[in-house]
């Protein structure tokens, strides 16, 4: 969500019963905010001790990174993807899916 100039981002879990907001610089954009709530989301995952995850999310640019081979961003926030590799070493099964934006 971009709001007044802020790029914003929000994260909720029925089971974890935990949801968070956060309202990033002005700076960043929403390829930044939707890969924050996915690092957050990936942490949140990690934390709970979970070994199943489902990551649900509307960017289609973020999409096509998961889907491309390159490896450096210059979006620190892109970081996930190593979270992701460790998440998976541990045996934790994260799967992202992507929901097109209406």
């Amino acid at each position: 969500m971009k709001e007044q100039g802020y790029a914003g981002t929000a994260a909720y879990s029925l089971d974890l019963r935990v949801s968070f907001r956060y309202r990033l610089t002005s700076e960043a954009t929403v390829f930044t905010a939707e890969a924050w709530a996915i690092l957050q989301s990936l942490i949140l995952i990690q934390d709970t001790g979970y070994f199943k995850a489902v990551i649900f999310f509307d960017s289609k640019s973020v999409l096509e990174f998961i889907g491309s081979n390159r490896l450096i961003n210059s979006n620190y926030i892109i970081h996930w993807r190593r979270l992701l590799a460790i998440s998976c070493s541990r045996g934790i099964n994260v799967t992202l899916v992507w929901i097109p934006a209406h």
